[in-house]
């Protein structure tokens, strides 16, 4: 029976069991579909939308010239071919590594994407944000192209900066 719900979570479709359904749960795709796309990729967040979940949870990074990349850990070395931290790599370097090998063949060349690349293609319905304070005021900046606004929550300790997205599908 595990394995089963393993299986239908796989896919997107594994149902809660409620007594009274709760037709408010909403459904986040925890950095992209990674199960089965690489994390924090456009496939990953394309394979939420096909599969309708409700938001895409995306973790924010920036690079040494301070693009905000949409990667999960603070080093490059699980997620890509490169290594060491995440800030000591430019745009154009961390474009050059592969983000999706270590999952599959089939993901070969897949590229870390800028959160205005994940924005843009994308129809954005809405955006939350959690982040360190000072971190907000560049992070606005960087969402300045969108034309709505950005929720704030308090922030945490850490690089890295979390957003709750609503995509509409295509």
């Amino acid at each position: 029976e595990i394995a089963d719900l393993r299986l239908q979570l796989r896919a997107g479709r594994a149902l809660l069991p409620t007594h009274t359904p709760n037709l408010d749960i909403m459904r986040s795709a925890h950095r992209g579909v990674s199960a089965l796309a690489p994390e924090n990729t456009l496939p990953a967040i394309q394979k939420a939308i096909d599969l309708g979940y409700s938001y895409v949870e995306m973790d924010i990074h920036y690079t040494r010239d301070g693009v905000p990349v949409l990667i999960h850990d603070d080093f490059l070395d699980r997620t890509t071919n490169g290594h060491g931290p995440v800030w000591l790599y430019s745009l154009a370097q961390l474009k050059e590594l592969d983000a999706g090998s270590h999952q599959g063949a089939e993901w070969k060349d897949t590229r870390v994407p800028t959160l205005e690349e994940a924005l843009r293609r994308y129809t954005t319905i809405s955006i939350r944000s959690w982040a360190m304070a000072e971190s907000v005021a560049l992070f606005g900046f960087h969402l300045s192209f969108l034309s709505k606004s950005v929720e704030y929550y308090g922030g945490f300790a850490g690089a890295a900066m979390g957003l709750l997205v609503v995509f509409r599908p295509q």
